[in-house]
Parts: C-alpha cells; structure tokens; sequence
C-alpha cells in the first residue's frame, strides 16, 4: 500500500505529460526519494511565473521521467531531471541520486539536489561534480524500518552537513522516529530534519512542504540570483 501511496504523488506532481519509470514494484526506498522530489516540484510551482520542463540525457524533453536508483554522477547514466525556471532569476535544475563535492572536495551523495543551472551544465561539459556552494537545496531521504533506524544514520547526516556550503539548505527526512537519533540532531542544531514523512501523516508532510516553499520563496527574493 505505502508503494502506491507514494507513486500517487510522485505522479501527481510531476503531471500528466509525463510518467515515471517507477511503479509499485520498485524499492521503497526508491519510490521515497523520488517522493521527496516531488515536494520540491510542488513547492517551485507555488511561486508565479515559473515553468518547469523535464530534460531528458540528450538534452530532449522527457517522455518518461527516469529516476536514478543509485547514486552517480550528473554528467553520466540514462536519467531525467527537471529544468526550473522562475521570471529574472537564474534557473535552476533539480534531480535525484547525484554526487556533490563537498568544502573538502569529498563526493558525497545527495538523495534530492536542486543547485543552479549554470553549474550543471559546467558539470556535464567538464565530467566533474557539482559544487555544495552551487547548491540551493540539498535532502538526505532514508526509509527504514523503525528498528533499523539508529545513531548512526544521524552521525553520517551531521558528518555531512559541516562539509557543505552555507549557501545550502540540507534536510535530513526520513518516515519514522527515533528518540535516540532526535535527541542526537535536537543537541548539535545543525541542519533541518523532518520526521514521519509518509503518506499516513499528513500534518507532518506539510511541515516539509512548507518548509521547502519557504526555501524556494528565498532563493526567488535573493538578489544575488537575479539576472
């Protein structure tokens, strides 16, 4: 049922022109990303005057949204991201499973990268990763079972949000709870994290939409995004 539940909404977001390569028999854990994704989709479009087109490798747009289900580099591998426009800013792309550098020039895999267009198209042409410090929007989307959800999973988080950009908005999200893993990420105040994102919860999944249109809405009144 969570399968279905999750496809739902990626389909609703992403329209009816065109559909994902997902379907109920794909891993939880893939249908989750892609879920997180669409609340990015949903929150840019909260803002007038935007268009968003879907892009395929070939630079095409897409007839059917490929999501990545595991984690590579944007410059190479058969996927789809979203091209995000808003009126005299710089456009943005969004995609999912792509590796970033970090302050320290580490990869590290961001689940849900929205980061600037210009920077993307650097990437592709050079075969190199992204930048943290071109990144707008960064999530960490884990969907785990409530008893494999431990310490350490909020440890690999913390670990990664002191090697990104402050430029960077970086979420941890995940479905569940932990007393244990709260107390850790409450103590050392780094980042944004959101538990209980799932279907059955309504009233926490609207606590991450609002919090991404927030993100959205700032980026649109951040004059140095402007053109």
């Amino acid at each position: 049922m969570i399968n279905q539940n999750l496809l739902n909404q990626i389909r609703s977001a992403l329209g009816s022109s065109i559909n994902p390569n997902l379907t109920t028999s794909s891993k939880v854990f893939d249908l989750f990303e892609a879920y997180i994704f669409s609340f990015l989709l949903e929150a840019a479009r909260n803002e007038p005057n935007v268009s968003i087109d879907y892009i395929d490798t070939n630079r095409n747009r897409a007839t059917t949204f490929t999501f990545r289900t595991s984690p590579g580099q944007i410059f190479n591998g058969l996927y789809t991201h979203a091209e995000i426009t808003f009126q005299r800013k710089r456009p943005l792309e969004a995609h999912v499973g792509v590796r970033v550098s970090g302050i320290s020039k580490v990869l590290h895999e961001c689940d849900v990268l929205l980061l600037e267009k210009s920077e993307a198209e650097i990437c592709r042409n050079n075969s190199v990763s992204p930048q943290s410090s071109k990144a707008i929007i960064a999530a960490e989307c884990k969907y785990y079972s409530p008893q494999n959800f431990g310490l350490e999973l909020a440890r690999e988080y913390l670990g990664l949000t002191s090697d990104f950009s402050s430029n960077c908005k970086y979420y941890f999200i995940y479905n569940t709870t932990s007393q244990s893993v709260e107390e850790l990420l409450a103590h050392h105040k780094k980042g944004c994290w959101f538990r209980y994102v799932i279907p059955s919860r309504p009233a926490d999944v609207e606590l991450l939409k609002n919090e991404l249109k927030n993100a959205i809405k700032n980026f649109v009144a951040t004059r140095k995004y402007t053109i």
